[in-house]
């Protein structure tokens, strides 16, 4: 896995690569974050590749809030382990309905799959402004994967 971080006054982000399923199926991820406006959104971006010698399908949902990979953000404490907001526990009473999308993708093709988060819904649930290491889970993607993919450190406040 690669970790990239850039810090400017209007985009601040990282980015971070590895393996979505290696080798059988093919296909790569590459996961950014940037914090954008005035700081008070998050935009998470997915980028799978078809790494393989096979044509590979894609699947995966956006909801009415416009969140797509964003559903699967966490927040830890910097630099450990504990776990500090988890999207999927904060808005499991949420009832939104589900848009599915599709992409086919030959050998060597990319699908960009992105969405955001509003930084007030990770601090409304009693969570103090201050800096948080993120991750998001492709796991809402078809073919899924259940690992937390490093997005980098950030400083959320209201």
């Amino acid at each position: 896995m690669t970790l990239a971080c850039v810090t400017g006054t209007l985009i601040s982000g990282c980015a971070s690569t590895r393996p979505v399923h290696p080798g059988a199926r093919g296909l790569d991820v590459a996961a950014s974050a940037s914090l954008i406006g005035n700081s008070d959104s998050i935009l998470v971006r997915l980028r799978v590749l078809n790494v393989g010698v096979d044509t590979q399908t894609v699947q995966w949902g956006d909801d009415c809030l416009g969140t797509g990979p964003a559903t699967a953000i966490r927040a830890y404490h910097p630099g450990s382990a504990q776990l500090a907001w988890d999207w999927s526990l904060a808005m499991a009473n949420v009832r939104c309905f589900m848009v599915e999308h599709y992409s086919i993708l030959m050998p060597g093709d990319s699908a960009l799959i992105w969405g955001h988060l509003a930084v007030s819904t990770i601090l409304s649930d009693s969570l103090a402004p201050g800096t948080y290491d993120l991750t998001v889970t492709p796991r809402y993607m078809q073919p899924p994967d259940s690992d937390e993919i490093t997005l980098g450190t950030f400083t959320l406040q209201h």
